[in-house]
């Protein structure tokens, strides 16, 4: 859930709740990564447990239960790396979430995600290696032009802690709360389910 403290995210989830670009339409999110981790395959058996459900957590936040889920995969060889493309779609919206482990070792992680709304399109993009740590850009397109978006540097998995801890000392409210995470959960079973099953 750690996530849920990135700067862009966040930066995300203010302005749908402000309807700063009015609705939000399509969400876009992909991840990509070589297999960095030596041991660590990321077969379709791990794969929405270990790189999509970060995304779905982002997802149902901000659309809620899709109403239809379509998945689509594909295997690397011999089961190492993976590939899957999930499509939710709701009443006046959809997301799109893709993760692929096959990726050759120079690429290391990239990814982001684009988010367009009735009026208006958030950017972000991301490269980072074996931690996951990297350079990330976000930017704001509008019909006045192209503006990047300033970001905090400040780690997720530090701003995670510190939440943690400053709700232990009753000085803010629980972001993390189980229950909050349960749509993300839900989802994240059902498309692990659906992978584990094409993957055969």
């Amino acid at each position: 859930m750690f996530s849920r403290f990135s700067p862009a995210n966040q930066y995300l989830r203010q302005a749908v709740v402000d309807q700063r670009h009015g609705s939000l339409q399509v969400l876009e999110i992909e991840g990509r990564t070589a297999l960095l981790w030596p041991g660590y395959d990321l077969g379709l058996d791990t794969l929405a447990l270990d790189m999509m459900h970060a995304d779905f957590d982002l997802v149902t936040s901000l659309l809620g239960q899709p109403d239809i889920v379509h998945v689509a995969s594909a295997a690397g060889p011999a089961g190492r790396g993976s590939a899957a493309e999930v499509l939710l779609i709701y009443q006046n919206a959809f997301a799109q979430c893709t993760s692929s482990s096959l990726m050759p070792r120079p690429y290391d992680v990239r990814g982001g995600w684009r988010a367009t709304f009735a009026s208006g399109v958030l950017e972000y993009a991301m490269r980072a290696g074996f931690t996951g740590q990297g350079l990330a850009t976000l930017t704001e397109h509008t019909a006045d032009g192209e503006k990047p978006i300033d970001l905090p540097t400040a780690s997720p998995y530090e701003a995670m802690i510190d939440h943690i801890l400053a709700c232990l000392a009753d000085r803010a409210g629980n972001r993390i709360e189980p229950a909050s995470a349960l749509p993300a959960l839900e989802l994240t079973l059902d498309v692990h389910g659906r992978l584990t099953q094409q993957a055969g």
